[in-house]
């Protein structure tokens, strides 16, 4: 069996998941550690996009019970998929030349409604009071999604082609992301790289004409102006925003096992993306910043740091430690954007609503502001690099020996970073330019999380 050919890419040993439109079955075994059948077809998405595989299912101890290959081609079947159709597979393997999944369930028909390669949130509505909305049906939590259409993305040079683009944005999407790529002129690193939601809202009960959404947004972020005037190209992307079915979310809710997988939609905060620079650093690297970290946190941070590593610290006390030698991390949303292959459904009391049902994160997520853009597509590894630097620059400023010297330090640091929680903290405290030539490939600690770099391919 052929895997993949016609590419110099570096192909993963594992991912969390694949995407593939169905061509054909057979019904070969092609090990004893697999069950009978073997799907073929083109992946849809991901590191291996476009590409034609052929998969089978590998036996384990959890999976004897459920959909298998057989089933996909069974009319009798709720999982019956045919030539055409989509199916998800999950903990995708390279061996041997072979690809294998643990799990692979049906995605939709030929017909089905697809949103792929596009950037996408998954993330509970909350009101302006901060309350989570639920439905009324079976007060599931309400989830949103919101997907980047990338491909209809347009970049402004001028004030008037911004506003231009924003109003034919707002038209035919109702809502747009706005992104201030940096420029590589300022060294300073006065003019960060931002970005902003804009959309179609209500005022006194009446919807805004596309118009006034302009006007509005404009008059809301007088800093586009500046970027404007310094020579920034600004991207403005549209923004789809759609509900979960009210099952979904209650599958959810319930933390079982859901057609969408809303842990990998979690950013993992501040203390995942300062351990997976940490492993990048030399050992004695990692054991400083650990000892200064345990020598100034409180009882809670300590005890939370020995059961999970700075994966369970809060980005509260993360961010206060590192403010001890002057350095301001950026924010980190608890929700992302993830590339993915979504699969939309329509309403069947409302025509032309879709509402989304299914969906397969094929990236790490990032925050909203590391998101490659078309003017600015190193936006993710600059994200990274300034952790990275971030980093090395804390290990620089301690001592060898740490001790409760930080404790003081600390307690200066909390009451600035309580006066920063309120505001809007910059992305980085140096330069950007110092960073923006290093480039990494990121990888969770979780072994199935494709590239990060996969964002480029949009």
């Amino acid at each position: 069996m052929q895997f993949v050919s016609g590419t110099n890419r570096r192909v993963q040993q594992y991912m969390s998941y694949a995407v593939l439109k169905v061509e054909n079955y057979s019904n070969e075994m092609i090990s004893e550690n697999c069950y009978p059948g073997v799907v073929h077809g083109k992946v849809i998405g991901g590191l291996l996009d476009g590409k034609t595989v052929s998969v089978a299912l590998r036996k384990t101890l959890t999976n004897q019970r459920v959909t298998q290959i057989a089933d996909l081609q069974n009319q009798n079947k709720l999982s019956y998929t045919s030539q055409g159709g989509y199916i998800a597979l999950e903990s995708v393997k390279l061996e041997n030349g072979k690809l294998t999944a643990q799990w692979l369930n049906r995605m939709g028909d030929k017909d089905a409604i697809i949103r792929s390669k596009l950037p996408t949130k998954i993330a509970p509505f909350y009101d302006r009071t901060g309350h989570i909305h639920r439905f009324k049906i079976n007060n599931a939590t309400i989830y949103n999604a919101h997907i980047l259409d990338m491909p209809n993305s347009n970049t402004a040079s001028s004030e008037d082609e911004l506003r231009s683009i924003l109003t034919n944005t707002f038209a035919n999407f109702g809502a747009a992301m706005v992104a201030f790529a940096p420029i590589s002129s300022y060294d300073s690193g006065q003019l960060e790289r931002q970005t902003h939601l804009g959309f179609v809202g209500w005022r006194e009960q009446n919807q805004m004409s596309v118009e006034e959404a302009t006007e509005y947004f404009l008059s809301q972020h007088e800093n586009v102006v500046t970027y404007l005037k310094a020579g920034a190209l600004i991207d403005v992307i549209p923004l789809e925003t759609m509900r979960l079915g009210s099952r979904v979310c209650e599958s959810i809710d319930a933390g079982g096992k859901s057609s969408v997988p809303i842990s990998r939609y979690t950013t993992g905060g501040l203390g995942a993306r300062i351990q997976s620079a940490i492993r990048r650093c030399d050992a004695k690297v990692g054991e400083k910043i650990e000892c200064a970290f345990l020598a100034q946190a409180n009882p809670k941070a300590k005890d939370t740091f020995t059961s999970l590593g700075w994966k369970g610290v809060w980005n509260k006390d993360i961010a206060q430690f590192f403010a001890t030698a002057n350095i301001i991390l950026p924010m980190v949303a608890k929700f992302g954007f993830a590339v993915s292959t979504s699969f939309l459904k329509p309403y069947t009391s409302s025509e032309g609503e879709l509402y989304l049902a299914k969906s397969r994160p094929l990236t790490v997520p990032l925050p909203r502001d590391a998101i490659p853009t078309p003017s600015d597509p190193s936006a993710h590894t600059r994200y990274y690099a300034s952790i990275y630097g971030a980093v090395t620059k804390l290990a620089d400023y301690l001592p060898d020996n740490p001790s409760n010297q930080f404790e003081s330090l600390t307690t200066k640091a909390k009451i600035k970073a309580s006066i920063d929680q309120d505001t809007n903290i910059k992305e980085r405290s140096y330069p950007a330019s110092r960073w923006s030539d290093q480039s990494f490939d990121f990888h969770d600690s979780d072994p199935l999380v494709p590239e990060v770099d996969e964002f480029m391919n949009f």
